[in-house]
């Protein structure tokens, strides 16, 4: 270690011990009694970091290498909490003038002899350290066990024991290799964060390539919670079969190590799921307090706050996920939602952008809610359109004649019904379309069948701006009470309409 890279980590790490977990010193004696004390000193907040990865002469986080690499750097700061990760590999967007330190990595081409170099600039540029760590190792396994080492000073809590390798998780070359180019690149995908954006795999693909990773090597926790995940994004009839994996995935994660972010964030999505919903909102606000930009628990937290009808939080929450992690599809339904709910249909309309090709049902259905709010009837029809395999003429028709107010609202409904029957239209689309029709106890049957199914429950319709007929109506206290959502709301925080409905059901 050259003596400039020492004494510049030595000032990091002593400013992170001194701001963040404080340092062991001999305790002052005691003021006389007269004696006032001291005013206690401002607190300071950890250095401000950037990342900048360059491998084989590219520019910085251009090929697949550098995103793998700036993914795992990422990963060991953030679970460190030493340093503050800069956007978008963090969530603190610097403001005008603030000092960013950055932590540089170039990785030469192998066989040129080059030594990879770690540095360290500060804000103004000036550089602060400049550390050879060797030439480069054959596989990506030892790359970053070498990088690990290298970053240990500059993220290490315990100034002691300074070495990240431990968190990597795994000794398996093979293993590592696989983890790397299936969930680092589906993360670095969300983040979006190339110019030549990763096309990962399909979820299926996804989770048999970690079903693989954990037969192999048990006790490796990122492979546990990636597979929860992957569990998660597998959509279909099997859903509540599948959060039971997930569920099982997660905790032996956490059971391997406790403070792993994806493991406590999935292992909340699926208490989402279940409708446990103090459980599920503390498991998420500690994975972001482990990983501030883990973006599967920023876009879980931002649709989790919407759906407890915390719109406002969300519309904050679902900004930070989309922004960290554009490619994140469920963020981008859920902030569109809330902006919608928030009367926000500009907003809105903006967040979803222009109508894509294979458009997830989640998206589709948020763009057929905002054309039914704008009452643009035809664009709805062709979001939902969308939504069914076989021709959705014979149940579609008539639901979108009766909201034009030129058809039966009972013809409606069984057309509605029978199109769910035959598997035309999902159960969500079903009661979004019930509400739309101002069919309360319809809506309401169809909520509490999904939860008593283990089904996720779609609770974000009841916030709509034209959803005040459901929570006027006398069943609406008896439905929030069926879903636990007072106790949540009487340990957390009152939904938003509270303000100007006080008079409801919840929110006294």
């Amino acid at each position: 270690m050259t003596a400039r890279w020492s004494h510049g980590m030595r000032v990091l790490a002593a400013l992170t011990c001194v701001l963040v977990v404080g340092c062991e010193r001999d305790s002052p004696p005691p003021p006389a009694v007269e004696e006032a004390l001291p005013a206690p000193a401002a607190a300071v907040e950890p250095p401000l970091l950037r990342i900048l990865v360059q491998v084989d002469g590219g520019l910085p986080g251009q090929g697949e290498d550098a995103a793998w690499l700036a993914e795992e750097v990422r990963y060991l700061l953030a679970r460190q909490g030493a340093v503050r990760l800069a956007h978008p590999d963090g969530p603190h967007d610097p403001q005008s003038g603030a000092g960013v330190h950055t932590l540089s990595l170039e990785v030469p081409r192998a066989g040129t002899g080059r030594d990879i170099v770690l540095a360290l600039n500060a804000p103004g540029g000036r550089l602060l350290e400049h550390r050879p760590l060797g030439v480069r190792p054959a596989t990506r396994l030892t790359l970053i066990q070498v990088i690990a080492a290298g970053l240990g000073p500059v993220a290490a809590r315990d100034l002691e024991a300074s070495s990240l390798v431990p968190l990597i998780g795994t000794s398996d070359t093979d293993l590592y290799d696989e983890y790397t180019r299936t969930h680092v690149a589906h993360l670095r995908a969300l983040r979006g964060a190339t110019s030549r954006p990763i096309r990962p795999d399909p979820p299926i693909r996804r989770l048999e390539r970690f079903e693989r990773m954990t037969r192999r090597d048990p006790e490796f926790p990122r492979a546990w919670s990636a597979l929860a995940l992957a569990y998660l994004e597998v959509r279909g009839k099997d859903e509540d079969a599948l959060a039971k994996l997930a569920d099982d995935a997660a905790r032996r994660a956490l059971s391997l190590d406790p403070n792993l972010p994806e493991a406590k964030a999935a292992l909340g999505r699926t208490r989402y799921r279940y409708g446990q919903w103090l459980e599920a909102e503390d498991l998420l606000v500690a994975a972001l307090g482990a990983d501030p930009a883990a973006p599967t628990a920023l876009e879980a937290y931002a649709c989790f706050l919407l759906d407890l009808g915390r719109v406002a939080y969300a519309r904050r929450v679902g900004a930070q996920a989309l922004g960290t992690a554009p490619g994140a599809e469920d963020a981008r339904e859920c902030l569109a939602v809330a902006e919608l709910a928030a009367g926000d249909i500009l907003a809105a309309e903006a967040t979803l952008g222009a109508p894509q090709k294979d458009e997830t049902a989640g998206i589709a259905r948020a763009r057929a809610l905002i054309d039914l709010a704008s009452a643009d009837y035809d664009a709805a029809k062709t979001s939902l359109a969308n939504l069914s395999r076989r021709n959705p003429a014979p149940w579609l028709d008539p639901v979108f004649a009766s909201l034009r107010e030129s058809g039966s609202r009972p013809a409606a409904l069984r057309a509605l019904t029978r199109a769910a029957d035959v598997g035309r239209v999902d159960i969500t689309t079903e009661t979004l379309l019930g509400a739309e029709l101002g069919q309360a106890d319809f809506v309401f049957n169809r909520l509490v069948r999904m939860d008593e199914q283990r089904q996720a429950v779609p609770l974000r319709l009841l916030w709509l701006p034209g959803s005040r007929f459901l929570r006027e109506h006398p069943r609406f206290a008896e439905v929030i009470d069926q879903l636990e959502l007072r106790t949540y709301w009487n340990q957390r925080s009152r939904p938003d309409h509270c303000r100007s409905e006080p008079a409801v059901s919840g929110c006294s």
